[in-house]
């Protein structure tokens, strides 16, 4: 769109840009790149340097997953790490279990590096975020265990893998591609007994920030963890949806002003 002046865009242009961005991204994507060149337009006319468009711009309806909440019953998890334990791929299993445990995106431990990994100081950084920091964690015992069978895994594996940066690299020894794990992971997920509309990693990360709320944490705690940002939508939205996380909220703020009486 850059080269054209707003009296040159015709609905058919926006319409072409829609679909070809619905190939690759998500709705929520689609709707937020339209927003920009919606408002690129509006500014240029605040500051009478083009035409206002003579029709509107119409943005995709926001997606309705993008407000769900998939969180696993305590028994949909015991049976998940039953899987886990039996899976004849441990290199997925690997990658599964770390989301579970870190509440991380898909993408963030298919980027991470052994040089990432501080065994001795029990850190991990998360590079290259979706928010653009890099973040650092401490590793819980549960996640040290994870990345110490990864790194006995690699040692019987072919030399590309075995000597890869990468802590779960694909057969070829680099980054393991996007969509590599979608398959095994919804055969995880079916053989665990969980509900097919589930996304087998969303409801990972959507049963740690509701449990973590449950136990007391705070939103920002979740957010941390989650790699949103203090204060995000995405992060809010947890408490609003779960009456469990509401009460475990209301019930620490009497704790706190409880304090101030005793």
């Amino acid at each position: 769109m850059g080269e054209k002046t707003s009296e040159e865009l015709v609905p058919l242009d926006v319409d072409r840009l829609r679909l070809q961005l619905l190939k690759n991204h998500s709705t929520g994507t689609v709707r937020n790149v339209l927003e920009l060149l919606r408002r690129i337009i509006n500014f240029g006319v605040g500051k009478q340097l083009c035409q206002p468009l003579n029709w509107t711009i119409k943005l995709p309806k926001p997606d309705p997953d993008s407000e769900r909440i998939e969180v696993l019953t305590d028994e949909q998890f015991q049976q998940l790490n039953e899987v886990w334990e039996n899976y004849y791929d441990k290199h997925i299993a690997h990658l599964h279990q770390f989301i579970a445990w870190t509440g991380s995106r898909a993408s963030e431990p298919l980027k991470l590096l052994w040089t990432d990994v501080d065994f001795k100081q029990r850190l991990y950084t998360k590079r290259d975020t979706k928010s653009g920091k890099s973040l650092i964690f401490p590793m819980s015992e549960r996640l040290h265990y994870i990345l110490k069978q990864q790194r006995e895994l690699l040692e019987d594996c072919p030399e590309v893998m075995r000597t890869s940066r990468f802590v779960f690299p694909g057969p070829a020894g680099g980054q393991r591609k996007l969509d590599s794990y979608l398959l095994p992971f919804r055969r995880i997920r079916d053989l665990a007994g969980i509900p097919e509309d589930y996304r087998p990693n969303y409801c990972l990360r959507d049963t740690v920030a509701s449990r973590l709320l449950s136990s007391g944490a705070t939103l920002d705690e979740v957010a941390y963890q989650l790699g949103h940002s203090p204060g995000s939508p995405m992060t809010r939205r947890y408490a609003r949806f779960l009456e469990s996380a509401q009460r475990g909220i209301a019930d620490r703020t009497q704790r706190v002003m409880d304090e101030m009486l005793n």
